[in-house]
Order: structure tokens, then sequence, then C-alpha cells
């Protein structure tokens, strides 16, 4: 990965919900990297971290390939996420749940408490990428111009950063956003 271009992280153990991935986010010209245990995850993090404006990550996974599912194994991605500064959510699915549903997840508390977050279409299917997508989406189509203001101020005076809106691609740019970058 050469380009400085914000990127998507996606890390998912199974093959079909990479390859459902990969047919939504091409369709949007995002560009995304994918991987496929946590150390492939971790990896990724590492080495591209400052260029990832979103981590998509599963929860149960093995730590390399052909391992042992290991469950909660995508908390360690979400931890990595958020000391680089990457916005993420856990997208899982499986009887984990309490159901052979796919459940997105907007933080680590409702995943350690078991709170069900949103559920969606299957992950393995193009359709349940799309849903996620929106819901992420969602918040910013009713935000106005002067609540993403003072978001971004609390953002910055709580991390003493300055935040980069170039990390948000044009794609996921509203009305606010456009006229700072």
């Amino acid at each position: 990965m050469e380009d400085k271009k914000p990127r998507i992280i996606v890390v998912d153990d199974i093959g079909e919900n990479i390859e459902a991935a990969k047919g939504f986010f091409n369709s949007l010209k995002f560009p995304v990297d994918y991987g496929t245990n946590l150390k492939e995850g971790k990896n990724l993090l590492e080495m591209y971290g400052q260029n990832y404006f979103l981590g998509i990550f599963d929860l149960d996974m093995p730590k390399e390939n052909g391992g042992e599912i290991i469950k909660r194994a995508g908390l360690d991605l979400g931890k990595m996420a958020d000391e680089k500064d990457i916005y993420y959510v856990y997208f899982s699915g499986g009887f984990y749940h309490g159901g052979p549903r796919t459940m997105v997840y907007f933080n680590d508390e409702e995943v350690l408490n078991n709170r069900l977050s949103k559920a969606v279409t299957s992950k393995s299917l193009s359709e349940g990428w799309k849903e996620l997508y929106n819901q992420l989406l969602e918040p910013m189509k009713y935000a106005a111009g002067s609540e993403l203001e003072d978001s971004v101020k609390r953002y910055e005076r709580f991390t003493g950063k300055k935040f980069d809106w170039r990390k948000i691609p044009k794609e996921l740019r509203v009305g606010f956003v456009n006229k700072f970058y």
C-alpha cells in the first residue's frame, strides 16, 4: 500500500464475508485493506494505521490462519485502533449473539456487557455491508453544522490533537465537513 489516501481496514476470518465486503466497497471505489486473522489485522494497523479512518473488525477469529478461534479477539484490534485514533466498529455474526444473526457493536462496552446493538443482514452478503455503511452514515445525516463543529472542538480539547478532516473520504463527508476540506 503506497498511496496516502484514507483507507478502511476490514478484518474477518471468513472468506465469504471478505468477498462480500470487497463486492460492496469496490462498488464505492473505497480503498480497503483486508486481514483474515488477528496477526494480519495487527500487522496492518501497525504498518499503515496512520492511513485508516475506519476499522471494521470481527469479534471472534484465530490468532493466525488455521488456528483455533479466539473469542473476542477483535477487541485487541479495537484497542490498537483506538490508540491510533481510528474510528472502529465490531461487525460480528453467528450464534455467539444468541442466534444466527450479524450484529454491529459501536464500542467495547456493548461487547463486554453483551448488549446487543443493531442487527443487519448477514455479512456474508454485500447487502449486510451496505446496511453497516448506512448505519455509520446515519448520524452524519442528521448532525447540524454547529453540532459537528462542537464535536470537533471537544475532540481537540480532549485529545490535544487537531482533527484532520482529510482522513474522511469525500464519499463520507456532508455539507459542513466539505467546507473544511
